[in-house]
């Protein structure tokens, strides 16, 4: 069975169908009196094979067809349960991507602080199903009002367990959750316990940053074919690191520029409120969402000023 994907913002006016796929698109071939039927009559599933014998002569509404279902325009009616049919439809909208191949997607986060809890609710919200988190922490109390994970009765409890529980607990579908409380101290540390996952994305989010650890965290995003991001506050601004093409240019920026970033772009600090931690884990998110979906592939060192809500890239170098 076939159906107009509604995901698409179809527009109909005198000069033609317009639909939106992360790109305005136009079909000027036909006037708005034919488009309104074609609409109407697949607002309703259709078999494949199924024509409407009244819009067009056959060839051409055969040919016409087929122009939909490869523009995505008409999509096959699947069942999808209702908790994640707007999920289905924002997929749909960006190049057709389903469910299935985003919950095959491997995530390793690297600290379940402010911004890792808020990457890690995100995602898994996005379909997203298996992860790696790696935090040696228990929650505290000051934890308690800077996400939305962490309860009062989690305080005392390993951060990697309770964001564990917490994925299960949502009822959206089966996770594949692996967990780690090891305090990383050096760069064979980290090889030696972490190697065997070959992690799509690899996210840092410690709150404590070392030169060495960072740059093994670049190193094996890109032995692995994988994606760095890395995130931090600084003064009034928010930073996302994303890597994924020129490793070396980055480890280079990295490497130069260590005493600065450290004291600019990724300050371990406590002054993080739900505010700041939850517009840096949605907009870390998003990115690795268009990454997966071919939006946005480009290497980023990205800036959010926090009091006029701009965004700029800064260059690497």
């Amino acid at each position: 069975m076939i159906v107009i994907n509604r995901s698409k913002f179809i527009e109909i006016s005198d000069e033609g169908l317009s639909f939106y796929d992360g790109n305005h698109k136009k079909i000027v071939r036909y006037n708005k009196q034919i488009w309104l039927k074609i609409i109407e009559w697949y607002q309703i599933p259709r078999e494949l094979e199924e024509i409407p014998q009244d819009i067009l002569p056959m060839n051409e509404m055969i040919a016409l067809k087929k122009v939909l279902l490869k523009l995505n325009v008409l999509k096959e009616d699947k069942a999808i349960l209702k908790s994640f049919e707007r999920l289905n439809n924002f997929y749909d909208c960006y190049g057709g991507k389903s469910l299935e191949e985003i919950s095959k997607i491997k995530v390793m986060i690297w600290g379940c602080g402010t911004v890792g809890t808020a990457i890690v609710d995100n995602l898994a919200k996005m379909g997203v199903k298996n992860f790696l988190l790696i935090d040696s922490d228990i929650v505290e109390e000051k934890n308690i009002i800077a996400q939305s994970i962490y309860q009062k009765e989690d305080i005392g409890l390993k951060k990697v367990r309770v964001v564990k529980n917490y994925l299960e607990m949502l009822n959206i579908g089966e996770f594949n959750i692996e967990i780690s409380d090891n305090f990383i101290k050096n760069e064979k540390e980290f090889k030696d316990n972490y190697q065997y996952y070959r992690s799509d994305f690899m996210v840092d989010c410690a709150d404590v940053k070392n030169e060495e650890l960072d740059i093994q965290f670049i190193k094996f995003a890109r032995q692995y074919d994988g994606v760095y991001l890395s995130t931090g506050y600084a003064d009034d601004n928010d930073y996302i690191f994303k890597v994924s093409n020129d490793f070396g240019k980055f480890e280079n920026f990295m490497r130069s520029n260590w005493g600065s970033s450290k004291k600019k772009y990724q300050l371990s600090s406590n002054r993080g409120v739900i505010i700041d931690s939850q517009l840096l884990g949605s907009l870390s998110a998003r990115s690795i969402i268009n990454h997966i979906l071919g939006l946005d592939k480009e290497d980023r060192l990205l800036e959010i000023n926090l009091f006029n809500l701009t965004m700029r890239n800064i260059p690497l170098e």
